[in-house]
């Protein structure tokens, strides 16, 4: 005679045995890197105030006209007061989140790849910006190093070489 299959009872089975789901979990130190598009997404987002100022400033001098040099001094004043007033506000973003309006606006932030922490103000503006800037305002090596650090992204960890000078990593928020 054929015994019938007993199934185990719930007191019998293993608490503490591995789970046989299949857990996707990202480990939660682990943060993913922003993407390429996204990045440039990010770098476009951050050129749109200056040029929204710009215009206006353009339509202020157009509505004033160009004939009285006081309003011409008026139209810039404005303009230039709401350039310094996004770049102050941009200056807050980095040393707060480690974001340009661009990058808060498309969820990803700089941090320091050692350490994991938010890129300081000084790193950012320093190493992520100045030198870079300097070194593309050299006649002959400025435009390869301009070429060569844009290019960089297509690596495998997609760091420019500005990232690479400030040891910086774009992430996912």
């Amino acid at each position: 005679m054929t015994q019938p299959i007993q199934q185990p009872s719930p007191a019998s089975i293993n608490p503490y045995a591995a789970t046989a789901q299949d857990l996707d979990i990202a480990h939660p130190d682990e943060q993913q890197l922003a993407g390429r598009g996204t990045r440039l997404a990010a770098k476009l987002l951050d050129s749109v105030p200056p040029l929204l100022i710009a215009i206006a400033t353009a339509v202020l001098i157009q509505i004033l006209g160009t004939d009285n040099q006081a309003t011409m001094i008026i139209a810039g004043v404005l303009g230039g007061l709401g350039i310094l007033a996004f770049m102050g506000y941009q200056l807050v973003l980095i040393s707060r989140h480690g974001q340009t309006f661009g990058k808060r606006k498309k969820n990803i932030r700089v941090l320091r790849v050692q350490s994991g922490e938010i890129c300081g103000l000084g790193r950012y503006f320093w190493l992520r910006a100045a030198v870079p800037t300097m070194m593309s305002i050299i006649p002959l090596v400025g435009p390869i190093f301009s070429l060569v650090d844009i290019l960089m992204i297509f690596g495998t960890d997609r760091r420019c070489l500005h990232d690479l000078i400030a040891d910086t990593k774009v992430v996912k928020v």
